[in-house]
């Protein structure tokens, strides 16, 4: 398994269903598959997950394309997607921190 290529989303808004929000969009290859368009995702309670790409079909049904049958592995796969996300290039590293230098950026007011 490796990250092929990581980019970090910034000033991204949350779901308004459940308050998750994309952060990052990388892909990866696992064995002989290449998967492109898995997500990094910062739930609202700020714990991070990662989010193999589904196709529409599949996900209009309610199912995923693919997953990993051993959550070993995810995990594996999770961490490393979570480092090489941290360790993108010239961007904080903090989710929270991000969205409040964003909100600064475009002069908003931010109440912690």
């Amino acid at each position: 398994m490796e990250i092929l290529r990581m980019r970090r989303l910034v000033d991204c808004q949350p779901n308004q269903v459940d308050g998750a929000t994309v952060v990052g969009v990388f892909t990866a290859r696992v064995g002989d598959l290449i998967l492109n368009g898995c997500n990094v995702v910062e739930r609202a309670d700020g714990h991070m997950v990662v989010v193999l790409p589904s196709f529409i079909r599949a996900s209009r049904y309610g199912v995923k394309s693919a997953k990993f049958a051993d959550d070993g592995r995810y995990r594996q796969f999770r961490a490393m997607a979570l480092a090489a996300y941290y360790e993108a290039e010239d961007q904080p590293q903090d989710a929270g921190l991000r969205r409040v230098l964003g909100a600064v950026q475009r002069g908003e007011e931010h109440h912690a």
